[in-house]
């Protein structure tokens, strides 16, 4: 099925439904920062529930790492991923961390639509 974007409530939405692939993350980042350029919004929320993925640690690597190129830094990525090994969600988080990148993992929406609430 893919992916679609949306902007509401104040939040980019990402929703991705079956496959999920390198590529498809990578167009989805473009789609993401020409909408959160346009729209002055820094929250996103990536919803993971519905892929059909299954990641190498270089994958997760690689797309993590260039968040920081292509988002600004002040982008807040709160993403939906129920069910993520332990070790792969620490192994994400700590590559964002480490090159300037907000994201966190969270396994329910609410959970994600919480963090970003903070301020």
């Amino acid at each position: 099925m893919g992916f679609q974007t949306d902007v509401r409530d104040g939040i980019v939405f990402l929703v991705v439904e079956g496959e999920w692939t390198l590529e498809m993350a990578r167009q989805a980042q473009t789609e993401l920062a020409g909408l959160i350029e346009k729209h002055g919004i820094y929250d996103l929320l990536v919803d993971l529930r519905a892929a059909d993925s299954n990641p190498t640690t270089l994958q997760v690597f690689k797309v993590t790492a260039s968040h920081a190129d292509v988002f600004p830094s002040q982008t807040r990525h709160a993403v939906v991923l129920p069910g993520i090994d332990p070790e792969m969600r620490q192994f994400a988080e700590t590559v964002a961390f480490n090159r300037g990148v907000q994201q966190k993992i969270f396994a329910a929406v609410d959970e994600a639509l919480a963090w970003l609430a903070e301020t």
